[in-house]
């Protein structure tokens, strides 16, 4: 299940982990890709979405 976090919060938890981004999706302009943050495993760890036209922040989840 994922749990939306603050940035400083998912930065805190994936930041000591051996985690590898990938993107999903199309590319937008305004914000980039939707990421999905996994260990070498291929374990969900947590996900990123870009800002979009009616959200101004990037949105950050953690696997709880």
């Amino acid at each position: 299940m994922l749990k939306e976090v603050s940035k400083k919060e998912f930065f805190e938890v994936i930041g000591p982990l051996d985690v590898n981004p990938y993107p999903q999706g199309r590319y937008d302009d305004l914000g980039g890709y939707r990421n999905l943050w996994k260990l070498r495993d291929g374990t969900l760890v947590g996900v990123s979405e870009p800002k979009t036209y009616g959200s101004q922040e990037n949105k950050y989840f953690l696997n709880r």
